[in-house]
């Protein structure tokens, strides 16, 4: 690009509680940064050491805070820190960070521009940009500010550099059985875990040669124990997954809950089942289900062993459902152009 490089401080937490989604999306958005030659720093709390490793394979800035989160605290580290490394945008991704939260910050720092990523409309927002990259969030009413600039929908859609890659394309499929199947949950919260051992215990009298499971359990998951047991030989476990671009490259369908890994298949073109892990994921699937791009099983409370079996199984044979989801994911997602809208933005005199 050739606008001058910018200094981002991004402020994200990941934990057992909250999950690794917001931390996974601010991943690709540093990922993006640093690629286009641009400083990034993260300010986040350590509730694990082993999440952190995301982050720390790239040349970011990990500040860290200590826990448990606290407003007033963390609003007072945050700007303080943006004053020290004389951060042009300070960059927010969590349910926890309020509107007091982000109006503290544009008033003790105005001259750093504030950038918030959101799902839904559940609070007023004070930032000068608020991105929902999700679909159908341009339908969407935010609360915001007059001065608040809006990027709604899947155009601002950030996946990360695996997906960003030329080379990801969907493999021809073959109508031949077995047929791969990757059910990954997310991070590894104790929902995620109660709703992965469901899934399991449906499938577990399934032959490998009727349905190959690839199982990714996630890095807070505390079953991993329980969910080797009950998979059957055959099938494949796996902790967690660092290369998740060839892992869905590798299979004709997935189970996945509501969060960012529905768009890395979309991008991929691998068609997929997906379950709520709470009451935001419930209402945001059926729509997506509505229109087409998915086939939703539930919520994971309510899941029913032989019914969701059953689903599965006749997802898996239906080829021609398959097919309108691929063709529909093709029209949505655009690989060779991701992130690009979005830089033009940060970087543009609009804002």
């Amino acid at each position: 690009m050739k606008n001058a490089k910018k200094s981002f401080l991004i402020r994200v937490d990941a934990s057992e509680e909250i999950g690794s989604g917001h931390l996974m999306r601010m991943v690709a958005l540093a990922e993006l940064l640093s690629d286009s030659g641009n400083k990034v720093h993260f300010l986040t709390i350590e509730y694990s050491k082993k999440i952190l490793e995301v982050i720390r394979k790239e040349a970011y800035q990990i500040n860290l805070i200590d826990g448990p989160f606290s407003e007033d605290r963390d609003s007072v580290a945050i700007v303080d820190l943006a004053k020290k490394i004389n951060a042009n945008w300070i960059v927010l991704d969590g349910y926890h960070f309020s509107s007091k939260y982000e109006k503290i910050i544009k008033e003790k720092v105005s001259e750093v521009k504030l950038m918030r990523f959101e799902d839904t409309p559940i609070r007023h927002h004070f930032a000068d940009v608020l991105v929902s990259q999700n679909f159908s969030s341009n339908n969407m009413k935010f609360s915001t500010e007059p001065y608040t600039k809006l990027l709604l929908g899947l155009e601002f859609l950030i996946l990360r550099r695996e997906f960003r890659k030329g080379n990801i394309r969907p493999k021809i499929k073959s109508n031949k059985y077995p047929k791969k199947i990757l059910i990954t949950l997310g991070g590894g919260t104790p929902e995620a875990d109660e709703a992965g051992l469901k899934i399991l215990e449906a499938l577990s009298n399934v032959e490998s040669r009727d349905l190959e499971i690839s199982f990714v359990a996630g890095k807070f998951s505390k079953g991993t124990n329980i969910f080797k047991h009950t998979l059957k030989p055959g099938h494949t476990f796996l902790e967690h997954c660092d290369d998740m671009a060839y892992q869905m490259t590798n299979t004709d369908i997935a189970l996945v809950s509501g969060g960012s890994s529905m768009w890395e298949l979309m991008s991929i073109g691998v068609p997929f089942l997906a379950i709520a892990l709470n009451s935001i994921q419930e209402s945001y699937l059926k729509m997506m289900c509505e229109k087409g791009l998915c086939s939703y099983l539930g919520h994971y409370l309510h899941l029913d062993p032989l019914i969701l079996k059953k689903s599965i199984l006749q997802f898996r044979d239906n080829v021609s459902l398959q097919s309108e989801y691929r063709q529909s994911y093709a029209k949505l997602i655009n690989n060779e152009n991701q992130g690009v809208k979005l830089l033009n933005v940060l970087f543009s005199q609009m804002i």
